[in-house]
């Protein structure tokens, strides 16, 4: 009889930031989001739907962190999260180098 693949799963990881003045805030690491919230922020190629995913899905863990923020400030957190993720901007999982 073959062995059973037990899946260990991950401790939630979290990206902690300030914004000016305001935080701390948190929100987690994308490698522990649900599948479904990882689908949902792929789930579009228009920038503007993207970013509003985005925004939401920041907004939905980390409630007033985007408030006042300009659309490069909003870029740099984001690739921020990216990057502590382990990720390069276009990645859906960390890469392995």
């Amino acid at each position: 009889m073959a062995d059973t693949f037990q899946l260990v799963r991950h401790e939630a990881e979290t990206f902690d930031f300030k914004v000016g003045e305001g935080g701390p805030y948190s929100v987690p690491k994308y490698r522990c989001i649900s599948l479904s919230e990882a689908l949902a922020l792929r789930g579009s190629s228009d920038n503007v739907e993207a970013t509003a995913g985005m925004q939401a899905f920041f907004e939905r863990h980390a409630p007033g962190c985007t408030e006042g923020l300009i659309i490069g400030d909003f870029g740099a957190l984001v690739k921020a999260w990216v990057a502590d993720s382990g990720m390069k901007p276009g990645e859906s999982q960390a890469s392995s180098a």
